[in-house]
């Protein structure tokens, strides 16, 4: 893209550098103001944490401005735009990141494990999935189950099913906390017998690296219920398994069904020496013209037109689109709490989920650990 930006704009040179997703060098140079970038792609769940301290530029003028400003915004699912809002203390809202590369938590399953078992449709309830995975969990040579469960990703999929269960970490009406409640015990209770029962062994070290690896490579697991989207598995030319995956909406609980919001935004950095060039840049590569070659190189893009357009779903790493797209316009499609304290609030329930699973307390136990965590992260 950058040759073709440059053409439109000989004035303004551009510079991209790549890191590893993991790398949080350059989260740390926000924080210490040091960052020699313009533009960086930022994580949705840490808008607030970088916004409350004016780490990263309000973007809205940018946004509306006639010249320079997003082309049909309204392209953009509304929730995809709602992952980069931000109210601060003054009461103001302002939008903090474009949402380039969008994401959510969707359901990978096995089709030929579906016809074998009878199974007309996917699994649609948790209730279902439990079935499935006992029917199909044939061990070593089969897993009735797969997620991702490091400490990040476990306390992800805790939350995601918490909701789907009826409860939540805080009441989002008081911000009381509400992670030691009957409905986060009996969701505990139900992530630790999936891992126990049909997990895949070593799943709780599994990055989406080693979730692809079981899922399209090896082609022992049966299900993975909740995970976020990327076009590996179905993709012929990297998965072994392609012809025979396929895709979903995740499962509803007893609460209703729920999909957590995701993805990685561009930001701008007040540190940057051209704001404006800067933006110009972020909107040339989210035009409507554009998304065929960022979805070639690997995007899962914002806007609904590229989601959905049958042409674009063809490519072998997007056969996903589809579920993306109806996930993100689906009711229960919803953000985390986007505090500024998100990062610790996040790692303290990763860590806690993480205790119970590999036996070091009970979940009640790791409940009311956590509730005391979060009371002293959000009262500081």
């Amino acid at each position: 893209m950058i040759p073709g930006f440059r053409k439109e704009n000989p004035n303004v040179d551009v510079k991209v550098e790549g890191r590893p997703y993991e790398l949080v060098q350059w989260g740390e140079e926000l924080k210490k103001r040091t960052s020699p970038y313009d533009v960086v792609s930022l994580g949705s769940e840490m808008t607030a944490a970088y916004a409350e301290p004016k780490l990263i530029l309000p973007l809205d003028d940018y946004i509306q401005d006639e010249e320079i400003g997003i082309k049909e915004a309204d392209d953009y699912n509304p929730i995809n735009w709602e992952i980069y809002k931000y109210k601060s203390t003054d009461g103001t809202e302002r939008t903090y990141g474009i949402p380039t590369d969008v994401n959510a938590t969707i359901m990978y399953y096995r089709k030929d494990l579906l016809k074998e078992h009878s199974f007309r449709n996917p699994p649609k309830t948790w209730d279902e999935v439990a079935e499935f995975s006992k029917l199909t969990n044939d061990r070593p040579r089969m897993h009735g189950f797969l997620t991702q469960l490091t400490d990040w990703y476990s306390g992800n999929f805790f939350v995601n099913l918490l909701w789907d269960f009826g409860g939540d970490i805080f009441d989002t009406r008081t911000w009381e906390l509400t992670c030691n409640s009957e409905e986060a015990l009996r969701t505990l209770n139900f992530v630790k017998q999936m891992h126990t029962n049909y997990g895949v062994p070593g799943e709780l070290n599994f990055n989406r690296f080693a979730f692809n690896d079981y899922l399209a490579s090896k082609g022992v697991c049966a299900i993975a219920p909740c995970m976020y989207g990327n076009g590996v598995p179905q993709n012929p030319s990297m998965s072994k398994y392609a012809a025979v995956i396929g895709t979903g909406l995740s499962p509803a609980g007893p609460g209703g069904r729920y999909s957590m919001m995701a993805g990685v935004g561009c930001v701008i950095t007040p540190r940057s020496r051209h704001p404006r060039e800067a933006f110009m840049w972020i909107e040339y590569q989210q035009r409507k013209e554009l998304m065929r070659k960022f979805v070639e190189e690997t995007g899962q893009p914002g806007r609904e037109s590229a989601l959905s357009d049958p042409q674009m779903q063809k490519l072998p790493n997007a056969r996903h689109f589809q579920t993306l797209s109806d996930t993100f316009k689906d009711k229960g499609a919803r953000t985390k709490w986007n505090l500024p304290e998100e990062y610790e609030v996040e790692q303290a329930i990763g860590e806690e989920v993480f205790s119970v699973l590999v036996g070091k307390q009970l979940a009640k136990k790791a409940l009311e650990s956590l509730e005391n965590r979060l009371s002293s992260i959000v009262e500081n």
